[in-house]
């Protein structure tokens, strides 16, 4: 038997079958981890790297026409350590000096006015086509980029602006990415939910398909797809996958980082018919439908007391 753990931390104990057929080194898996490694979100931080520290940026770039005839205040929220990178891009009815360029923290602190720094974060410089400058965010805060008409005549004023952030991911986010790479290729097969009976109740069987048949027949009920996904996350050198037990179902979790309590879940049920944003689940909210009964089969633990997989 292998110990399953109640988000109240009891202990129980559940039969070791479903721990035994998630198989990692299945030769379907491995093809279906090998495309997954192609997939755009898994290359934008370097392919399926696991749990390694990845040092990737999400860029967000946007270009806007914004009137300057009063204050035009443009908010934007940054995460500590993402850089911001602003410029003033063209001015029509009027010459760029007649326009005053702001960069203010929340309390409205000046860090930048008019091609000079007024903190060591920016460097800034004036240029013959406006102002430019780059921000690297000290820590988690709204700052606001402001445009200030000096010449009320030019009411026609209209000023374009370029503001680029890059934030950098978190180990959540990188984790996030590869099992979207993962969600997004088993979609992409064809995979679809059948709708079986399930039942995990004492004294009743469970039949559960090994994950290269699930592939193959493109099809299989929530446990089959569980596996298949678990298999797969635990073919991802060092991620370490649950599979969660309710009554009548089951679905996928995987921790965010190494021996980690936090962990994110996907309805794997979902993977024919929704995309992976509608399938993912967080921790809250998986703990707060599921009040009792949730049990997790952690399969880290189950290799730990000798539940191997059959292949």
């Amino acid at each position: 038997m292998i110990w399953a753990i109640n988000k109240d931390g009891g202990v129980q104990d559940l039969s070791s079958f479903i721990a035994a057929w998630v198989t990692p080194r299945d030769l379907e898996v491995q093809k279906l981890i090998h495309s997954a490694a192609e997939n755009p979100e898994a290359k934008s931080i370097g392919g399926i790297v696991g749990y390694q520290n990845v040092k990737k940026s999400r860029a967000h770039n946007e270009e806007m026409v914004a009137p300057a005839t009063n204050l035009v205040y443009i908010t934007r929220h940054l995460r500590q350590g993402a850089s911001l990178s602003g410029a003033l891009k063209f001015v029509s009815g009027g010459a760029n000096n007649d326009i005053n360029f702001y960069f203010l923290d929340s309390s409205n602190f000046v860090l930048f006015k008019d091609g000079k720094s007024f903190e060591y974060h920016i460097e800034g410089l004036r240029a013959s086509s406006g102002y430019h400058f780059n921000f690297v965010s000290p820590e988690e805060n709204d700052y606001y980029l402001v445009f200030d008409n000096r010449f009320s005549t030019f009411s026609d004023k209209r000023v374009g602006i370029a503001v680029n952030i890059e934030t950098p991911l978190s180990q959540k986010e990188i984790v996030e990415l590869q099992a979207k790479a993962i969600y997004e290729t088993i979609k992409q097969n064809g995979m679809n939910y059948v709708n079986t009976t399930v039942s995990f109740a004492p004294g009743n069987s469970q039949r559960v398909k090994r994950p290269s048949d699930t592939i193959k027949l493109k099809g299989g009920n929530c446990i089959d797809g569980s596996v298949l996904f678990a298999s797969c996350f635990e073919a991802i050198g060092g991620f370490e996958p649950l599979i969660v037990i309710t009554s009548g179902h089951a679905f996928v979790g995987l921790r965010t980082w190494v021996d980690s309590n936090n962990y994110i879940f996907i309805e794997t049920t979902a993977v024919g018919s929704s995309n992976f944003e509608k399938a993912l689940m967080s921790q809250e909210y998986v703990f707060s439908i599921y009040k009792e009964g949730l049990k997790f089969i952690d399969i880290k633990k189950a290799r730990e007391l000798g539940i191997k997989p059959l292949t």
